[in-house]
């Protein structure tokens, strides 16, 4: 990681294997710019004493680069492979192999997810990824603070959630989703499973989504036009196996276990998996409501609890 000012490489050169660096501090992601600092030993512990008070904020005016250099190993039964981007703050510019996937104008907002098609870029054995980032500007829908809570210096400006590549068919599954719903005594629960196909082809493909939970396993056809995005809906109207009878339920600490529970998601093109995802969720109910008096009361699972600490913002 460097800032943008001391770099003299071009994106296309700094993108590239062979290139050579040097005095590029070491950068861990997920994370921020002055996290990375930290780290490296440039400021001390900013959350101890008055550290804080004594960071620049000049620093972080300017763009960072992240680089890092990875091997790829092709293969075949995967037709694409996409670069995935969970959480940026807030533009960023990205090169691979010498080649640019996106540019800051369009890539840009701290609560978005990102993917780029990679697949023509990548080469077998040794890649090298280049990520311009800059921080956000007053008005832009960034990370926020609150009055008692002092903001970073360098407005969390980084790679703050994972980065990865993912090989997937020509089906895609995006954004899968479990949501539960429970009967008055909380004796059964009910899943309603949500995901959003992608068809990267130009062709009308027709495929089936399958879904695993625990030793219970049942399959939806779909059919998808051309580069169409679908989403899907299962229920336990229409599969019953997605009826839950005594549910091991998700409890906050001190009122029981945290249970966790996962289901995997499997989008089959052809007989053969082109896309696959696993959500890890818990089965529970939060419920609010205002008393008589005016006053914010909670409900988890049916029980009321007393929240020990909060912090208000508008």
């Amino acid at each position: 990681m460097q800032a943008a000012s001391k770099v003299t490489k071009t994106p296309a050169l700094l993108a590239q294997p062979a290139c050579e660096i040097q005095d590029w501090f070491n950068a861990y992601v997920p994370g921020t710019v002055l996290g990375a600092l930290v780290q490296n030993g440039v400021f001390p512990d900013p959350f101890r004493d008055n550290n804080l008070e004594n960071i620049p904020e000049s620093m972080f005016v300017e763009p960072w680069w992240f680089r890092t250099e990875f091997h790829w190993s092709p293969d075949d039964s995967c037709a694409l492979t996409s670069l995935d981007f969970d959480g940026l703050n807030y533009r960023a510019e990205i090169w691979l192999n010498g080649k640019q996937i996106t540019r800051d104008q369009k890539c840009f907002g701290a609560f978005r997810r990102w993917r780029f098609d990679v697949s023509d870029v990548l080469a077998a054995g040794k890649n090298a990824l280049a990520i311009r980032v800059a921080p956000p500007q007053n008005g832009d829908f960034s990370i926020g603070f609150v009055d008692w809570n002092p903001p970073a210096p360098d407005r969390n400006m980084g790679l703050f959630r994972s980065v990865s590549l993912h090989r997937h068919g020509l089906v895609a599954l995006r954004h899968p989703f479990v949501q539960s719903r429970f009967n008055e005594d909380f004796s059964t629960a009910d899943l309603h499973v949500t995901a959003t196909l992608e068809n990267l082809s130009s062709e009308e493909v027709s495929c089936q989504v399958k879904v695993k939970f625990g030793r219970k396993e049942l399959e939806k056809n779909s059919a998808l036009k051309p580069h169409q995005c679908l989403d899907i809906n299962l229920t336990s109207e229409e599969f019953a196996e997605l009826h839950i009878e005594n549910p091991e339920l998700w409890w906050p600490n001190n009122l029981g276990a945290p249970t966790l529970h996962e289901l995997t998601i499997t989008v089959v093109l052809d007989g053969t998996s082109s896309d696959a995802e696993t959500v890890t969720f818990g089965l529970r109910k939060i419920d609010s409501w205002l008393n008589t008096e005016g006053n914010r009361e909670f409900a988890i699972n049916g029980k009321e609890i007393l929240i020990k600490g909060a912090g208000w913002t508008d």
